[in-house]
């Protein structure tokens, strides 16, 4: 028999805008369980039974052109992941143990590759989402226990 643990939580995305609101797409085990416009801050309830083991949500950026991001102006379309609580239990590493695979423009690359620069594919601890790609969070359940470890509240008996 499978145990099933209960998931309560949400996750709070920002927008930034300024020519037309980003394209988020939100999933859970690549389950797609929201995908719209977000114009405001928005708040994605995640309320699911899960089995035990690991599982992901994952964030993707899906409607960013190259013209989208005007630097001489300050102006961006992007995606923040301000924070993710479970069971009314926030902390800013929630967020911070997730990777971000961007899609960096073909032009963007060639830049910094001229000035000696590589772009990582994986960026880790980055919550601002400035270029189309998938922040992905892997966490393990029962949540409490993936929660103690990345709090680093002590040993923990598995």
């Amino acid at each position: 028999m499978v145990m099933m643990y209960e998931l309560q939580g949400s996750i709070v995305l920002d927008p930034i805008l300024w020519k037309d609101p980003p394209l988020v797409a939100v999933a859970l085990d690549q389950q797609l369980i929201y995908k719209d416009y977000i114009t405001a801050s928005f708040s994605l309830p995640l309320d699911f039974k899960l089995s035990e083991g690991t599982h992901s949500i994952s964030v993707e950026l899906c409607n960013k052109k190259e013209d989208d991001t005007d630097l001489a102006r300050g102006l961006d379309k992007a995606v923040n992941i301000r924070h993710i609580e479970f069971f009314g239990i926030s902390d800013p590493r929630f967020v911070w143990a997730g990777h971000y695979h961007p899609i960096y423009h073909p032009s963007w690359i060639d830049q910094q590759k001229q000035n000696g620069i590589v772009p990582e594919p994986v960026l880790t601890q980055h919550t601002y989402l400035g270029w189309n790609g998938i922040w992905y969070l892997d966490f393990s359940v029962p949540i409490f226990t993936w929660m103690h470890k990345i709090q680093s509240l002590g040993w923990i008996y598995d």
